[in-house]
Formats: structure tokens, C-alpha cells, sequence
């Protein structure tokens, strides 16, 4: 896929991720990414997640959590990475570290109490 087209669906893709967190009542916008200047793809006000969206038909999965990972600094321990993707013609996924996975259902657990 040319890159122009390829940046373009990762564009929409950016898009549709933000759309779905607003429709849970998230506040959240495509990030900003130019100059040097860059934003995680989604900036939200999901709390303690850098969102890293792909969309992509042929994903390598490790290429991509490496660089949603490279993208925390690594001294901070508060902040999940967390990957969303999909393909044509798929629903989104999410995957993020299985201990934080924990964290986060131990969280709601606590929170429910």
C-alpha cells in the first residue's frame, strides 16, 4: 500500500478509536503527531493508558507493542500501554500487558467494594 494511503487508513483508524471512547463517555481526540511534537495516537481522559492504534491487515504484533512500550518513559510505572487494532471487515482489539490487565480488574474489584 503506497504510504500516503497506508498513513491515511491509520488516520481514520485514529479517528474511529477516539469516536468508540467518546461513545463510553470518554473524552478523547486523535493526537498530534508533527515536528517532533507527539502525542500518543488517542489522547484521552482514560486514566493511566497510552493508546498506540494500528490498523493494519497484516500486523506484526511485536513490532507494535515494542513501540507502544518504547513510547513510556521507562521510570514511569503508572502508565499502561495499551494497543488497539483491527483489520478490514474486523471488530477492534486491545492488548496491553496481562499483569496490568490485573491491576485493572483488582481496581474495579476494589472500586465495587
Amino acid at each position: 500500500m503506497p504510504g500516503l494511503t497506508a498513513r491515511m487508513k491509520g488516520q481514520r483508524g485514529e479517528r474511529e478509536v477516539a469516536e468508540i471512547l467518546r461513545r463510553f463517555g470518554f473524552e478523547a481526540r486523535r493526537g498530534y503527531q508533527a515536528r517532533g511534537e507527539e502525542e500518543p495516537d488517542v489522547v484521552t481522559a482514560l486514566p493511566g493508558f497510552r493508546i498506540e492504534v494500528k490498523r493494519q491487515e497484516r500486523l506484526n504484533i511485536w513490532q507494535a507493542l515494542r513501540q507502544v512500550d518504547d513510547a513510556i518513559d521507562p521510570a514511569d510505572d503508572e502508565t499502561v500501554p495499551l494497543l488497539v487494532f483491527r483489520r478490514n471487515r474486523s471488530r477492534w482489539y486491545a492488548c496491553l500487558p496481562f499483569e496490568d490487565f490485573l491491576r485493572t480488574l483488582k481496581q474495579l474489584e476494589v472500586n465495587n467494594e
